[in-house]
């Protein structure tokens, strides 16, 4: 089910109220305003943990007004005060397992007192989720009690439709375009999907047709570091691919074919699937450079890369209003005898330290807070131990976000 799109103001939200493009249902519920008390909490916690099932929008400050038998929503904002606060605590407290929400406030301009709460939930991998001991969810506009088939049902699509993020990373390894003959570097790979996306086509319900532009303008733009090569800025060869699109450099073909003649060095492709998904290719994450023998692997790299999937994420995240959770996966390959570039650049007599394991595997889970505001401490999951591995820690992994 696609979550609606979330509106930014107080001024789109009444015109998306009014012109009926928000509608109470699944995946949108609107509230005149939060009880107060314990039964209020209740309440409340029965609203995140039956729209948790399939994700949606609970706006506050939105009242139904009935005319007959006719019923139409009303923009009437409320004094919000601690409500933000509350959300996140009832849905932590009474809700098993535990729901993480997202929360925007719009005020109306003129109105620094009232304004609206909108209540971000995402589809959960643990739904269905119980208050007071029952199974809830959503039958259209009304909250239901789940019974036992209907939570088998869900707890087996869940498991079902979302692979594990080492399974994601193992396929994206297998597909590594060069042949294995004229391989030389080191190769990275990042994947990332959701853990519960909200459809199959999520971002291509929001991109339509235009697809291309949004990756030149509106995504590869906020990916590029130019802090090494390559760089993101250089897939500027946009590509239609089986699950979605590719932004390359280094001319694969549509079929991820390498061009005759053309070397691992400048391959990069960042793949995107219409579900969300990400791949990250680069054939670079090793050289012999300095006259030496040494395959020198250059920690700003690997860091800055996987920052760029991050980061892709966030954008992917925003553009189809899905705030869950999301997982990651890094892996190397080739990497036996690798050592860091970057130790040897502050210490240019001391011997290198080689990497002594052929491949590298890493997985995490991020939420979306840590995708717009701590990408530092995600890839401190991911690249951490190959970081220690490298250089024991002397040399930290760079914080991009604080350039």
């Amino acid at each position: 089910m696609m979550v609606p799109h979330v509106p930014r103001t107080a001024a789109e939200l009444a015109t998306a109220i009014e012109e009926g493009v928000l509608v109470e249902g699944l995946g949108f519920d609107a509230k005149a305003d939060l009880e107060h008390g314990a039964k209020g909490n209740t309440s409340l916690a029965i609203d995140l943990a039956a729209i948790a099932v399939s994700g949606g929008i609970i706006a506050i400050g939105v009242a139904e007004e009935r005319y007959g038998e006719v019923r139409r929503l009303v923009p009437r904002p409320v004094k919000i005060g601690t409500y933000r606060e509350r959300v996140s605590q009832v849905g932590l407290s009474r809700v098993d397992p535990p729901i993480f929400t997202t929360t925007i406030e719009l005020l109306p301009e003129g109105d620094g007192e009232k304004g609206y709460l909108l209540i971000l939930v995402p589809p959960s991998p643990d739904a269905p989720h119980m208050v007071d001991g029952k199974y809830r969810g959503r039958s259209d506009t009304t909250n239901i009690v789940l019974g036992d088939a209907d939570v088998r049902r869900i707890q087996s699509q869940r498991r079902r439709d979302h692979p594990d993020i080492a399974t994601d990373l193992e396929r994206a390894v297998a597909r590594d375009p060069t042949p294995q003959a004229t391989r030389k570097h080191a190769h990275l790979f990042v994947v990332g999907r959701p853990v519960v996306p909200t459809g199959p086509a999520m971002l291509q319900e929001r991109l339509g047709h235009g697809w291309q532009k949004w990756f030149r303008e509106d995504l590869i733009p906020l990916l590029s570091l130019r802090l090494y090569a390559p760089d993101l800025r250089n897939a500027t060869t946009l590509q239609r691919r089986p699950d979605g699109w590719a932004a390359t450099a280094g001319y694969l073909t549509p079929d991820r074919q390498v061009a005759q003649g053309n070397i691992e060095d400048s391959l990069l492709e960042l793949e995107i699937d219409e579900d969300g998904a990400l791949r990250l290719f680069c054939g670079r994450a090793s050289d012999s450079m300095m006259s030496s023998n040494v395959r020198w692997t250059f920690e700003v790299m690997l860091a800055g890369l996987t920052w760029g999937v991050l980061r892709a994420a966030a954008v992917v995240a925003e553009k189809t209003d899905h705030f869950g959770n999301w997982n990651f996966g890094v892996g190397l390959t080739n990497a036996r005898g690798i050592a860091s570039h970057a130790a040897n650049q502050r210490a240019r007599w001391a011997d290198p330290y080689p990497y002594g394991a052929d491949e590298f595997r890493a997985t995490t889970q991020a939420t979306f807070a840590e995708l717009q505001a701590n990408r530092s401490g995600v890839i401190d999951r991911l690249l951490g131990r190959l970081n220690r591995a490298l250089n024991d820690d002397s040399i930290p992994l760079p914080d991009f976000d604080a350039r």
